[in-house]
Order: C-alpha cells, then sequence, then structure tokens
C-alpha cells in the first residue's frame, strides 16, 4: 500500500507539473524552466511531454483512490485499480519515458514491475479462494 501511496503522489505531483506546462505553452512563456535538466531534449517535444504527463496523472489517481479503497476496505477494488494503474503505467507511461529519457526510466520500472507483483501475490494470498473439485475424482 505505501508503495501505490508513492505511485499516487509521484504521479499527482507530475499531473500539477502538466497543468503549470500547459499554461505556460499556451501563455508563451518559456517553459524549459519547469523541467528537469534530463527533461531538457523533452522541452523540444511538448506534445510527448504533455501526453506523457496526462497519462501519468491518471495514473497517480488510479493509484490513490486505490490507496483509499484499501483504507476503506474495498480490497478487491482495490486490488483491480492497482493493478489497472500499475499496467497503464508500465505499458504506456514507460515507454513514452523510455522514448523520450531511456536511462531514468528503468528504475521506475523495475520498482513498479516488483510492485505489481506483490499486488498479484496479495490478490492470490487474500482475495482469491481456492476452488475445490465438485466430484471426487473417479478410480478405476
Amino acid at each position: 500500500m505505501v508503495g501505490l501511496g508513492w505511485v499516487g503522489i509521484y504521479s499527482i505531483i507530475k499531473l500539477v507539473t502538466l497543468g503549470v506546462f500547459t499554461s505556460a505553452v499556451f501563455s508563451g512563456i518559456d517553459f524549459t524552466p519547469m523541467v528537469q535538466p534530463a527533461d531538457i531534449d523533452i522541452a523540444n517535444q511538448p506534445l510527448w511531454f504533455a501526453v506523457r504527463l496526462a497519462v501519468q496523472g491518471l495514473v497517480g489517481m488510479l493509484s490513490m483512490v486505490a490507496v483509499f479503497m484499501f483504507l476503506i476496505k474495498r480490497d478487491r477494488t482495490a486490488v483491480t485499480l492497482a493493478i489497472l494503474g500499475l499496467t497503464i503505467s508500465l505499458s504506456v507511461v514507460n515507454i513514452l519515458i523510455f522514448y523520450l529519457d531511456q536511462f531514468s526510466a528503468s528504475i521506475g520500472a523495475i520498482a513498479e514491475f516488483i510492485l505489481l507483483f506483490g499486488v498479484f501475490e496479495y490478490r492470490r494470498r487474500f482475495l482469491i479462494t481456492p476452488r475445490t473439485p465438485i466430484d471426487p475424482p473417479v478410480k478405476l
């Protein structure tokens, strides 16, 4: 749950950055001070930077709602939202980050992958009941 909270907070910060970035672009303000030094090449591609921040913000919202659902004991909904958010993050956000900046994405992708498997293990251990056969096997 702590990992989901961290992903959510980080992604929501990126969503706020998107709002500031978008308003700066439409106002004609130089937006290069808003990006980190590693993102300077990204600043030359504002559309992809905005898409990345928007999808990352969506992942943050899903992660924060999943943490909230865990806190109010709605585990099945929380696990579903966590899997959805982490899958979107790994399949869309990290691909965009790899496209824009190859080296900064690897540690985050590995951490999210481990977190996703942690959510799978939680679901397997606590939410899925083992199935028992209806009829015992027939001995011949």
